[in-house]
């Protein structure tokens, strides 16, 4: 009754639970943290067979609307600690950014659109950086790359990849939006 009250009063909870309606059972019964690795490990898969970008943002999208719904069936129902929560999520926004750059990366070296010796990181800020992540934040990135002094290619590579970044993890989908990011 406490989870249908909160889907009556959040249209966002009545919405998130409708579409994983068979995972709450296993919230209630199963090993919360066996739950998320079964979810990282299907984000992992599923970019493991990604081939376009729409993919990629399914798989993102999927993969976060576990893990809410997870953390927030837990929440509503005093099952686990603001602290476990906070990380849960923090986690799962950084397993969906490092899988995306690095799927984002190989892409492009298949392609031939980088030269070996280039590279990028991307620096999380804010309360990602932190381990502070809530459901409302955005994700503050700073994204470095590193190319040989004649290779303005690679450089330009890296700025579009970044920029395709942003767009998988934040466009609106029917699935609702990866995380909003941030690059100022």
């Amino acid at each position: 009754s406490i989870l249908a009250t909160a889907m009556h009063l959040a249209p966002y909870l009545d919405q998130l639970y409708r579409k994983n309606i068979t995972l709450i059972p296993q919230i209630l019964n199963d090993d919360t943290e066996a739950l998320i690795k079964t979810a990282n490990a299907t984000l992992i898969d599923a970019f493991g067979q990604a081939t376009t970008n729409d993919q990629a943002m399914k798989a993102i999208r999927v993969f976060r609307q576990n893990i809410n719904t997870i953390v927030t069936v837990l929440d509503i129902l005093d099952r686990a600690s603001v602290a476990d929560q906070i990380a849960w999520l923090s986690h799962a926004a950084d397993l969906a950014s490092t899988t995306l750059a690095n799927w984002l990366e190989i892409t492009a070296r298949q392609k031939h659109r980088l030269k070996p010796e280039s590279s990028w990181a991307i620096l999380a800020m804010g309360k990602l950086g932190s381990g502070e992540l809530n459901f409302s934040s955005d994700i503050d990135l700073i994204v470095l790359y590193h190319t040989a002094d004649d290779d303005l290619d690679s450089g330009r590579v890296y700025v579009d990849l970044a920029r395709q970044f942003a767009h998988i993890m934040s466009k609106p989908t029917a699935d609702g939006i990866g995380w909003r990011v941030d690059y100022r």
